[in-house]
């Protein structure tokens, strides 16, 4: 009868090996280390998804209330920040926007007394007024809060643009004292600081910034939106800049 030989084999390596790596494996899991380290990974996950949904929101809502005063800057994109971070950049348009505008007449006289010889001149003149902001140089800024809500707006001022037209002079020559050119010169000189007066007499360039807040506050009208305007350096000017 043949005999079995029973003495234990030497175990495999690989068996080993996997034995040692499973109790490793098994080690570090129960371990409060890799339970600590695994709770960090799964909250940076966490972390790094809400960052992106976050900031996926404040996109759209910086989107939304560009689209929004896009009309009321006259097709112009303002530019959208958030604290002081740009969320959406602007686009310049390619013109002034016109907001109001009046017109009127001004006039102004003058006389001189020679030799007891007198020349009277008397101008008149029709101006045209319009208040126009220039976003070519400067955008409208949107300041969102935290929840993508617009609380903030920096504008800037604008500007009139002041013409004149219809020129009529009264002269009154003297028996020797007369009527030169360079006293219509002067008094035609005289007509637009006159008229720059009257307009600012009448309101336009309020009015113009009034109509503006108007238009924003109808667009969000459940919005208190703080406006702060930015002063221009010039207010008149005679011509629409190119």
């Amino acid at each position: 009868m043949a005999s079995i030989n029973t003495e234990q084999l030497p175990p495999d390596p690989k068996q080993r090996g996997g034995c040692l790596l499973g109790g490793l494996i098994r080690l570090f899991i129960t371990s409060p280390v890799f339970r600590m380290m695994l709770f960090a990974v799964v909250i940076c996950l966490c972390l790094i998804v809400l960052m992106f949904a976050f900031n996926l929101l404040m996109n759209s809502a910086a989107n939304h209330v560009q689209t929004a005063l896009n009309t009321v800057f006259g097709g112009t994109a303002a530019e959208v920040k958030r604290n002081e971070t740009v969320i959406l950049t602007g686009i310049f348009p390619a013109t002034e926007i016109i907001t109001a505008k009046m017109t009127g007449e001004v006039s102004a006289s003058t006389s001189d007394s020679w030799g007891l010889s007198t020349k009277t001149l008397k101008a008149k003149a029709t101006f045209t007024a319009r208040a126009a902001f220039d976003f070519r140089k400067t955008l409208p800024t949107i300041f969102l809060t935290n929840y993508g809500q617009p609380q903030k707006i920096e504008i800037p001022e604008p500007f009139i643009i002041l013409e004149l037209s219809d020129f009529f002079y009264e002269l009154e020559n003297g028996w020797w004292n007369k009527v030169k050119s360079e006293d219509i010169t002067n008094i035609t000189n005289e007509i637009r600081p006159l008229a720059e007066e009257k307009v600012k007499e009448m309101g336009l360039f309020h009015i113009a910034k009034q109509e503006l807040e108007k238009r924003i506050q109808e667009t969000f009208p459940d919005r208190d939106i703080e406006i702060v305007w930015i002063p221009n350096d010039v207010v008149f000017i005679p011509q629409i800049p190119l």
